[in-house]
């Protein structure tokens, strides 16, 4: 739902889709995008909005964005709330209400659970937590640029080299050893579904896939080399046996329906993201993908 959505937009929404869903059908609703992130003017209006309804909240905490952060998540959790009541009086148990957070700081979804300004317990609820568990980004952070720079003047060596790290690992500098997947595994998702089961919720992924990208200061990348470098490897037949070697580290510990981030769009140096560049022209995630869901 639009950040800014009123009671009566979600009403009339949550009306239209009962009136077009298949009885058989769910629908997973979620309040905003990411409303934690800075680069998204959801998460400054929520912040905004939690100073007014709680203008004495999270004093203690000294740092004035980690506050603004705190207040933007318990205003989060009251209009997810909300947001959940109105569905459900619609469409029962075939709405799906979820929440989301940062995948590397449970904490926050700890906030979204327990709300202490909007009332506690809100995770009473929900039906489901979401992170983004991507793998690789640590990659393309700037304490291994020097190491990718030169991965991406070394040809089908390079490459070769990107996917070992991705694989294996010990190669890049990293908090955790084995390998891009293995990372994502350990920093996103294990902490998060012991959150979720906590709270009796599910955990799903919002977003997932690879990312061999940061847009991020002061991990911007420039160079061309490198690009060139992250889109070969996304077109590489062995994203395919890194995509199956994820979706089966996300299943097995503990994670439900993963939401892959993007579908068809072309590749370009702000994008690696998609399953497939044109419709119909199958690439290595998605064989990979759907390999998965025929249980191969």
């Amino acid at each position: 739902m639009p950040h800014k959505a009123t009671d009566r937009f979600m009403r009339n929404f949550a009306y239209t889709v009962k009136q077009r869903l298949k009885r058989n059908q769910k629908v997973y609703v979620e309040y905003s995008n990411e409303v934690w992130n800075t680069m998204y003017p959801a998460t400054h209006y929520a912040a905004q909005m939690g100073l007014k309804l709680w203008p004495r909240g999270k004093l203690k905490i000294k740092n004035p964005y980690t506050r603004q952060l705190f207040l933007a998540l318990n205003y989060n959790a009251k209009r997810s709330k909300e947001m959940c009541r109105i569905f459900k009086q619609n469409l029962g148990n075939r709405a799906v209400c979820v929440v989301s957070a940062y995948g590397s700081a449970p904490q926050m979804g700890e906030e979204l659970m327990t709300c202490p300004l909007a009332g506690g317990d809100c995770y009473k609820s929900f039906d489901a937590y979401a992170v983004a568990p991507y793998f690789g980004d640590y990659i393309a952070r700037i304490e291994n640029r020097n190491l990718v720079r030169k991965w991406s003047r070394q040809g089908r060596k390079g490459l070769n080299s990107l996917y070992r790290e991705i694989l294996y690992g010990g190669l890049a500098k990293d908090n955790y050893k084995g390998g891009a997947i293995e990372n994502a595994i350990q920093d996103r998702v294990k902490k998060n579904v012991e959150l979720a089961r906590k709270y009796g919720v599910k955990l799903l992924a919002y977003e997932g896939g690879q990312h061999l990208l940061r847009v991020d200061r002061p991990h911007v990348i420039h160079d061309p080399k490198i690009f060139s470098l992250f889109a070969k490897a996304n077109r590489d037949p062995r994203m395919a046996k890194a995509y199956s070697k994820y979706l089966h580290a996300w299943h097995r510990a503990g994670g439900d329906m993963l939401m892959h981030f993007n579908g068809i769009a072309e590749i370009n140096d702000r994008n690696y993201f998609p399953m497939l560049e044109k419709a119909g022209k199958r690439t290595p995630k998605y064989n990979a993908m759907i390999n998965y869901l025929r249980g191969r």
